[in-house]
C-alpha cells in the first residue's frame, strides 16, 4: 500500500561512545547507531483537532490498529502523561507523551528491540489544513544495531502507514460526522 501525500527524508549517524568498565580496568567502546527520519502529511483539519486526537490515548487501540490493542494510564504529570501501550507484537511498553508547546507533542517509547523519541508537529499551512510532521530518531539495540543500514525505508514506511495515514483518515473522517471532544491542547487536566 502506497502512502498518497506522504514525504519523507531519512538521515542515520554513528556514534561511538567511550565507557568505563564498572571494575575500573580499562574502558569499553560501544558502537550505537541513531537512525533520524523525517516525514509529513498534510491532513483536513486544524493542528487543534489532531493534537487532541492524538492526546487521547483511550482511543489508540481504534486509532492505530494494526499495532496497538489497549493503553492504559500509569501516571500524569503537568506536561507529562505516562501509558501503557499493549502492542499486538512487542508486548506492554511504556511511553511517555511530553507536551512541548501548542503544537508539539514528544512521544519516547521504550521497546526491547529500540528505543525510540517521536517529535510530532501540527502546523497549520493554510485555512482548515495541517501539515503533520513526524521526526523519529531511534536507537536499535543488540543485533538489531546491525539491521540498521537495511530498514531505514520501512521504517519510514511504517511511519506513513501506522501512524500519518491512521491520523488522516480519523481526522478528516470524524469532521464529517461528530465534532470530537475539545480537550485543550495546552494540558493533560482532564485525560
Amino acid at each position: 500500500m502506497r502512502c498518497p501525500r506522504v514525504a519523507g527524508k531519512i538521515f542515520w549517524s554513528w556514534t561511538l561512545i567511550d565507557s568505563f568498565k564498572k571494575a575500573g580496568d580499562g574502558f569499553d567502546t560501544e558502537l550505537q547507531i541513531m537512525l533520524s527520519i523525517e516525514t509529513f502529511i498534510d491532513i483536513q483539519a486544524p493542528p487543534e483537532l489532531l493534537m487532541a486526537i492524538y492526546l487521547d490515548y483511550e482511543r489508540w487501540p481504534q486509532l492505530f490498529p494494526a499495532t496497538i490493542k489497549g493503553v492504559r494510564l500509569v501516571g500524569i504529570e503537568l506536561q507529562q502523561l505516562v501509558v501503557e501501550v499493549d502492542h499486538l507484537y512487542e508486548g506492554k511498553v511504556l511511553n511517555i507523551l511530553t507536551l512541548s508547546d501548542n503544537s508539539q507533542i514528544t512521544l519516547e517509547e521504550f521497546k526491547p528491540r529500540y528505543n525510540a523519541i517521536f517529535i510530532n508537529r501540527f502546523h497549520e499551512c493554510c485555512e482548515n489544513r495541517t501539515r503533520y510532521q513526524i521526526k523519529a530518531i531511534i536507537k536499535l539495540k543488540g543485533l538489531y544495531t546491525l539491521a540498521s543500514l537495511f530498514i531505514r525505508r520501512l521504517v519510514l514506511k511504517r511511519i506513513g502507514e501506522y501512524v500519518l495515514l491512521p491520523m488522516k483518515n480519523y481526522a478528516e473522517g470524524r469532521l464529517h460526522h461528530e465534532t470530537y471532544p475539545n480537550k485543550k491542547a495546552g494540558s493533560f487536566s482532564g485525560a
